[in-house]
């Protein structure tokens, strides 16, 4: 989750180097808080990717890698594309997106939190 923040914070710099300083307020409402939530679920596939590998499924450890690079990778790049398409319904998909990873998120993190245990 650290990495996910530091690489939102360069990229925030990035942003309002290009676009001055009232991006950087959305941003850092709305992108970091983004970064950490595709963080979890990258995280959770990876922790399940470590207990793969430790129980020896070499098959689960695998796809559980895959499955959580893709599925940040898919999540950010819907999180973007919804946020700079401009019209009146990406606005409404990208405000519904940002409110429903948040709940899951939180849900998740809670859950998760509950089962923990050394691998």
């Amino acid at each position: 989750m650290f990495v996910s923040l530091g690489f939102a914070a360069f990229e925030n710099i990035s942003y309002v180097m290009g676009y001055g300083l009232t991006t950087a307020v959305l941003r850092a409402v709305l992108a970091v808080p983004a970064h950490m939530g595709f963080a979890v679920f990258m995280g959770y596939f990876y922790a399940r990717a470590k207990r793969c590998a430790v129980e020896g499924n070499v098959r689960g450890r695998r796809r559980n890698l895959w499955a959580g690079y893709l599925l940040a990778v898919l999540l950010h790049g819907f999180y973007n594309a919804s946020a700079l398409m401009g019209t009146l319904l990406s606005m409404l998909l990208f405000v519904a997106f940002v409110i429903a990873m948040y709940i899951i998120v939180i849900r998740f993190v809670k859950k998760e939190s509950r089962n923990d245990a050394p691998v």
